[in-house]
């Protein structure tokens, strides 16, 4: 496991209160040099990212998470992945003249998507970008959504990017002082939580950063998750993009050139595609070029 890509579980005993950091440098720094990103499209990008993996480690679930943002403003599309292994891939899009002193993300909505392994099945979230801040848009999205009190704190700079979840669960202890209790220490969690500076996130580990915060507290740790970069692109895929392109616009690109070339937005690679597989492509039934 890399020392530079983890996700730290923890528990706070006899409280239903969970946490997670999640630690992204190898990761984030593979996905960001697929494009030559500006500057704070990248930061939000790992933000989003550092995000997604600790909204995954949040669920049980067999297939992937997917967080996309759709808006207005200067970055017009985030798309986030993550499975059940925190393998992640991730990328961003933004306007070519964009001001990007204006609110990053701008009108618009975000999307949280379970997609489970061998099920058509899905589950999708939705909550409106009210805040210019990404992790105050997915603590509504939990209120409403999961109904779940959570509070998130994500930094990223040019080397990596952090996060920090905690999360009120259903109480453990009946009766209305029980309840009343926890409330009241899930309301002094999150002041302790509230302390933690962006810098601290950046240059401390977990270990130091729950010490930081929660010296005083019970806390059970669990084992450190690897977080990997993974594509899944393969040339089937890319098959069914040029299904989407259309066959007369591809046909179109044959008469200039020997083959067609599709890249995959997430990792770059390139597939092409000679005469001969175009035929095959558009000859066979839309469930045969898989």
């Amino acid at each position: 496991m890399s020392q530079f890509d983890y996700l730290q579980r923890f528990l706070f005993e006899h409280h239903a209160i969970r946490g997670e950091l999640v630690f992204l440098r190898d990761v984030f720094q593979t996905v960001s040099k697929q494009r030559d990103y500006p500057i704070v499209v990248k930061h939000l990008l790992g933000q989003s990212m550092a995000a997604t993996a600790l909204l995954s480690a949040t669920i049980k679930y067999n297939g992937s998470l997917i967080l996309q943002a759709q808006t207005k403003g200067p970055i017009n599309l985030l798309v986030v992945q993550c499975d059940q292994h925190l393998n992640m891939r991730a990328l961003a899009r933004w306007q070519d003249d964009s001001d990007f002193s204006q609110r990053l993300l701008g009108e618009g909505h975000m999307i949280i998507t379970v997609s489970p392994d061998n099920t058509t099945e899905r589950y999708q979230g939705v909550v409106s970008l009210e805040s210019s801040q990404l992790n105050e848009n997915l603590e509504s999205y939990f209120e409403q959504s999961e109904q779940l009190p959570t509070k998130l704190w994500l930094a990223a700079d040019h080397d990596q990017a952090v996060g920090l979840l905690i999360q009120k669960m259903p109480n453990i202890h009946s009766g209305e002082q029980a309840a009343g209790e926890e409330w009241n220490y899930w309301e002094h969690i999150q002041v302790l939580a509230a302390t933690i500076t962006e810098k601290e996130l950046l240059s401390l580990d977990a270990t130091t950063i729950l010490h930081r915060l929660f010296h005083e507290e019970d806390i059970r740790l669990y084992e450190q998750q690897p977080v990997n970069f993974r594509c899944e692109c393969d040339k089937n895929k890319m098959a069914q993009a040029l299904q989407t392109m259309g066959e007369e616009e591809v046909r179109d690109i044959l008469k200039t050139y020997s083959f067609v070339e599709v890249t995959c937005d997430f990792c770059n690679n390139t597939y092409a595609f000679n005469e001969q597989e175009i035929n095959q492509i558009f000859s066979a039934a839309p469930n045969d070029a898989n």
